[in-house]
C-alpha cells in the first residue's frame, strides 16, 4: 500500500564527514512506524559528479521525529546533496532538505 509521504522540516545535524557514520536527525511531520521505513541519501548533482543515492535504516522516535544513519562512504557526496524518508518503500518525501556529506 502506498501511502502520503511524510515532511521534513529540519536536519540536525546539517553535514556530517563522509569518512565518520553520523546520527541524523529529522524532525517533521507525518512520520509513522512501518516495516518499510528508510532513509535516503542523494545528489542532485548532474553527470559526472552524480553519484547513486544511499538508503539507510531509519529509527522511529514520534510522528515528528526519526533518527537516520549516515554511514561511511568512500568520498564526499556532491553538492547540492539531500536526505529523504519513505515509509511504505515507494514513495519518498520530496522536502528538499539539504544534507551535506562533505570532505
Amino acid at each position: 500500500i502506498q501511502r502520503a509521504s511524510a515532511t521534513i522540516l529540519g536536519v540536525e545535524p546539517s553535514r556530517g564527514h563522509y569518512d565518520t557514520a553520523l546520527k541524523v536527525t529529522l524532525v517533521g511531520q507525518g512520520f509513522s512506524s512501518t516495516p518499510y521505513v528508510r532513509c535516503k541519501f542523494y545528489t542532485a548533482a548532474p553527470a559526472p559528479r552524480w553519484i547513486p543515492p544511499i538508503y539507510t535504516p531509519l529509527v522511529f522516535s514520534t510522528s515528528e521525529e526519526v533518527t537516520c544513519d549516515q554511514p561511511i562512504m568512500t568520498r564526499a557526496m556532491p553538492l547540492p546533496s539531500y536526505v529523504e524518508v519513505t515509509f511504505d518503500g515507494f514513495v519518498f518525501s520530496r522536502s528538499n532538505q539539504t544534507f551535506d556529506i562533505v570532505g
